[in-house]
């Protein structure tokens, strides 16, 4: 069993999902890149070895090396590509997404990446509050404009 306050990963290659677990709750999850067929990202479990702030590279602005050599997530310097499988293995992240984990992760996290299901790439969700100008937008007898504005 995890310990409340620590932190975990999960990878799902096929939905394209990283989610940010702590103490096995789910705390976040953000779009992701993964392996191209010919490079895919692998499969099991993991540890962070390192972590570096504005790598060298088109690793955007952090890096979250893992166990698996070669291997890790990172930000990225092409952003389109998130949502596909077109890297050499890593987990590529929008850099504001590696930024707001990197904090919270230490070297040892735990990293488990798994197959999961081929879908299609989901589009970043964003969970409006109550006075964002998107959930007030527009008038609605119903509720929110928006299905994921909160009420």
């Amino acid at each position: 069993m995890q310990a409340p306050d620590q932190y975990s990963i999960e990878v799902d290659r096929g939905r394209r999902i990283l989610t940010l677990f702590r103490g096995g709750t789910r705390v976040a999850y953000f779009s992701v890149a993964v392996g191209k067929p010919a490079t895919p990202t692998p499969l099991g479990t993991f540890r962070i070895r390192n972590k570096a702030v504005n790598p060298v590279g088109p690793f955007g602005t952090r890096w979250l090396g893992l166990t698996a050599n070669g291997i890790g997530i990172h930000g990225t310097n092409a952003p389109s590509s998130i949502g596909l499988a077109v890297s050499n293995g890593c987990v590529r992240m929008y850099n504001q997404d590696v930024e707001y984990i990197f904090p919270l992760v230490n070297v040892s996290t735990p990293v488990r990446i798994i197959r999961g299901t081929e879908a299609t790439a989901p589009t970043r969700t964003y969970t409006g509050q109550p006075g964002d100008s998107l959930c007030t937008s527009l008038p609605s007898a119903s509720g929110p404009p928006f299905p994921n504005c909160a009420p």
